[in-house]
């Protein structure tokens, strides 16, 4: 059994999962084979599937005593178990689309022919539809869904389609259509940037055309892929951005969370690349916006935020000198982090903030009793933990410290970028040491080096003590 995908799946599961899916299991309803039954209440009684998953033929010989071992039957057991927790699966994930699953029901009672039935709940169905907030793609799927089952429960029968049903099929399915396209488009714009493909979506540009000559941005759903699209295609891209944040700080909950959350994340990330090209303005921008979305609790994901999301966050805020804020986020936020990320973060973020406060001392106090298992964070701490010393004046450690950098920057799972943005930091430091006193010509020059430097980090601490060397 070691390595089946049935320990593999029922790994993945939470305790409450676990519990659910032997409820499951052991109902006729979904399973009437009782080895299946056995099979699965002897991985559930497992203690330890870290360690001691047994073999399939022990666990055979468990089930069955005194009968021989059968591979073959074995591995069909296993197979229907696997099969009967798919649908279990499959049956949660039904569950939780509870507008999806009203939409069944309605075909249910067409297909019995239970015409009141059918138009009690259709007229249900619609009234929770207009009291919903969300106003996503999917809302108006499910309007398109709904018209449509309106319309299949009268065909043949002219005279009792109302004309606003053939009407409405075609602008919900219309904008249901235009909003994903766009959605998949912000997709497409965005992995293109990052891994340099080109995709080819001439239909798109006709979309494109069309909703904006019918003015359909106005639609939510619309509007905000919209503005993802134009920000991502760099067309009027400042006008856009501030149309996509207005439109999300005044969206009301007419998105899911997720969705939200990627809304938000797409607009900082846009306000990052322009801080990172010299816009200041941004830094401001962005914070408001980290602001905003942490009150709303979208940045969480399964109850966590993330360590790098956490750090950016702490980093705009640094950078305004906001370091009360600072201060309190770093504390109050550490217990969203995932346990395994936990102290390695919140130690480097506080390193970082007494960094800023000019608390060097303290910086190097933390960094030294750090443990660290993310290995750009050790980079990271590495280049402030040098910075300290150097802002202490203890150069003798910096040299101890560079070539002990050297050997982090040697290991394979450090990517080729992060390689040559830390190996500038270690040739501009060991440069900034040894910098002959008043020596203009020489200061000069590593300034120059210094500025055509494109991947590196710390450009600005760097010219500054240049200046004052």
């Amino acid at each position: 059994m070691r390595g089946s995908k049935l320990i593999e799946l029922y790994k993945a599961l939470d305790v409450s999962g676990r519990i659910s899916l032997r409820k499951w299991v052991n109902s006729p309803f979904h399973n009437q084979r009782e080895d299946v039954s056995l099979l699965y209440n002897f991985v559930y009684r497992l203690k330890d599937l870290e360690e001691g998953i047994p073999e399939r033929e022990w666990v055979f010989g468990e089930l069955f005593p005194g009968k021989p071992y059968n591979d073959e039957e074995m591995r069909h057991l296993m197979s229907y178990l696997h099969k009967v927790m798919e649908d279990f699966l499959v049956f949660g994930e039904l569950s939780r689309d509870k507008a999806g699953l009203r939409l069944y029901l309605l075909q249910a009672y067409d297909r019995l022919n239970l015409n009141k039935h059918f138009m009690g709940t259709l007229k249900r169905i619609r009234q929770m539809q207009e009291r919903s907030p969300i106003r996503d793609n999917e809302f108006h799927y499910r309007n398109y869904k709904l018209l449509q089952s309106e319309y299949n429960s009268f065909e043949g029968r002219a005279d009792a389609i109302r004309p606003e049903t053939l009407q409405g099929i075609s602008e919900e399915l219309d904008l249901y259509y235009v909003s994903s396209k766009l959605r998949n488009a912000c997709n497409i714009l965005t992995h293109e940037k990052l891994y340099k493909v080109d995709y080819k979506d001439d239909f798109l540009n006709e979309i494109i055309g069309q909703l904006e000559k019918k003015e359909l941005t106005r639609i939510p759903a619309v509007g905000v892929y919209y503005s993802c699209y134009k920000i991502l295609k760099d067309e009027n891209a400042e006008f856009h951005f501030t149309n996509l944040v207005q439109q999300i700080t005044e969206s009301g909950g007419r998105f899911s969370m997720e969705e939200t959350r990627g809304l938000y994340l797409l607009a900082i990330n846009y306000g990052i690349a322009q801080m990172n090209l010299g816009r200041n303005e941004y830094i401001r921008k962005v914070f408001e916006l980290y602001k905003k979305s942490l009150a709303e609790k979208v940045l969480l994901v399964d109850g966590f935020l993330s360590p790098y999301t956490y750090t950016n966050i702490a980093a705009t805020a640094i950078k305004l000198s906001e370091f009360s804020w600072v201060e309190n986020f770093i504390r109050e936020y550490r217990d969203e982090l995932s346990e395994f990320y936990r102290m390695s973060f919140y130690d480097y973020n506080l390193a970082k903030l007494c960094f800023a406060k000019k608390e060097f001392s303290k910086v190097t106090h933390i960094l030294n009793n750090m443990q660290i298992r993310d290995i750009f964070m050790q980079l990271e701490s590495k280049a402030t933990q040098i910075k300290a010393y150097y802002e202490l004046g203890e150069f003798k450690l910096i040299e101890y410290q560079i070539d002990n950098f050297r050997q982090v920057l040697r290991r394979r799972e450090v990517l080729t970028y992060h390689k040559t943005i830390f190996s500038h930091f270690v040739i501009f430091m060991k440069r900034l040491i040894n910098l002959p006193p008043a020596d203009e010509k020489a200061k000069q020059k590593l300034r120059n080096e210094i500025q055509s430097a494109e991947l590196t980090i710390d450009k600005d601490w760097f010219l500054a003590k240049v200046n004052a060397a």
